[in-house]
């Protein structure tokens, strides 16, 4: 039981960052503190720093020029149109 316990934990800390390169976060739109996304081709959001989405996408910061978003611990920083 241990040994697949420690075999999935491995598996998840190894493709951890693949997945989270694999959501799709397309910035609609961005003011101080606020983005508008559509993660993975879905309906559009309006996300608030700090808030997390169902998919995992966490808003770490933005400004009317960028946002940085988190997703599986890995950091992304966009700009609207991106």
């Amino acid at each position: 039981m241990r040994a697949h316990l420690a075999r999935a934990i491995g598996f998840l800390l190894l493709f951890a960052p693949c997945l989270a390169a694999a959501t799709d976060i397309h910035v609609v739109a961005l003011t101080a503190g606020k983005a508008v996304v559509k993660i993975n081709g879905g309906r559009t959001q309006a996300l608030s720093v700090g808030q997390v989405t169902p998919e995992g996408v966490k808003l770490i910061g933005a400004t009317s020029e960028s946002a940085e978003f988190e997703v599986g611990g890995v950091r992304r920083r966009l700009v609207a149109g991106e």
